[in-house]
């Protein structure tokens, strides 16, 4: 029915309290579990953003993989961590403005 089941994983006990359930999900519908780690960048300046990003995605990819490889090896589930690009500078987005700020142009 299903081919993959796409897992948001933020680091957090409450979100890999879910894993048992895509586990579960997974077997019963024979499909691969994807990984993906969530998170929020936080404010800073754009000069740092760069190093930031790439420690991160570094960081995100370990922790994946660490929760595929558990799951491959305890319950026998194909689980694959969704590749964080490493390679590729971040390009800064248009935020809109906060409650009270305004547009700068």
């Amino acid at each position: 029915m299903f081919e993959s089941i796409v897992v948001p994983l933020d680091g957090s006990v409450l979100a890999e309290g879910a894993l048992a359930t895509a586990v579960d999900l997974g077997r019963r519908m024979s499909a691969k579990l994807t990984l993906v780690r969530v998170h929020q960048a936080p404010e800073m300046a754009i000069t740092h953003a760069y190093e930031w990003d790439r420690d991160t995605r570094r960081r995100e990819t370990e922790y994946l993989e660490h929760i595929a490889t558990c799951l491959r090896e305890r319950f026998d589930v194909e689980a694959d961590p969704w590749p964080c690009s490493m390679g590729t500078r971040p390009t800064p987005l248009r935020m809109r403005p906060r409650r009270g700020e305004r547009r700068s142009s």
